[in-house]
């Protein structure tokens, strides 16, 4: 049993265990990001992709990310990311300015192509979902050639969760609560989520 963060709210903290466990491992423990890495962060709307752009950007990082949406790119910038481009562009092209040292995949098939070619030379993909279709294909020859590594990464251990609960403590991380539902209106929360409209966490407050 952990104590809840001191500087969170109850919503705040009943959101936090398992996107932010997932944030924590495939970021530091599977993906090794360290001060002064650039870290892309493809699909910014979801709860665990807000925490990965507070954890690395505490961490010292670079932080770019993706979104279809432009209000979603707005936002993002306006909690911390360095960068924003579109998901649907040209990343190579968006990005031949950058170094890119790490991408952290969820969205699968719509966009490992693209990040496999957008990280630099033995640079690193780590992956924890697949909101788009499971099975991908590479360009094999470039995969090695360019000595790239592919981490795979879910949740993670209770060293993990203790570690990831310092982590935000010591840097007062918060997460993002995109909207806060009465537990009878969750319906209205589901479409939400269905429907992608929503920037980092959902949560559902049990009234007494």
């Amino acid at each position: 049993m952990e104590k809840k963060p001191a500087h969170l709210n109850w919503e705040e903290a009943g959101v936090l265990s398992l996107a932010a466990l997932t944030a924590y491992r495939v970021l530091f423990t599977r993906a090794k990001l360290k001060a002064g890495d650039t870290v892309l962060v493809p699909g910014i709307g979801s709860g665990v992709g807000t925490f990965l752009l507070k954890f690395a950007k505490a961490a010292g990082a670079k932080v770019i990310v993706t979104s279809r949406s432009e209000d979603k790119q707005q936002k993002a910038l306006e909690l911390g990311a360095d960068r924003s481009i579109s998901t649907n562009s040209d990343w190579n092209e968006d990005l031949n300015d950058e170094t890119v040292d790490i991408v952290i995949e969820s969205i699968g098939r719509t966009t490992f192509e693209k990040s496999l070619n957008v990280v630099r030379k033995g640079g690193t993909v780590a992956t924890f979902g697949a909101t788009t279709e499971d099975k991908v294909e590479i360009d094999i020859r470039h995969f090695f050639y360019s000595q790239l590594n592919l981490k795979g990464s879910t949740m993670g251990s209770a060293e993990e969760f203790s570690q990831m609960l310092q982590f935000i403590e010591k840097h007062s991380i918060t997460p993002v609560v995109d909207s806060v539902y009465a537990l009878e209106e969750y319906e209205e929360a589901f479409k939400r989520l269905k429907d992608s409209k929503n920037l980092g966490k959902i949560a559902f407050r049990i009234d007494e």
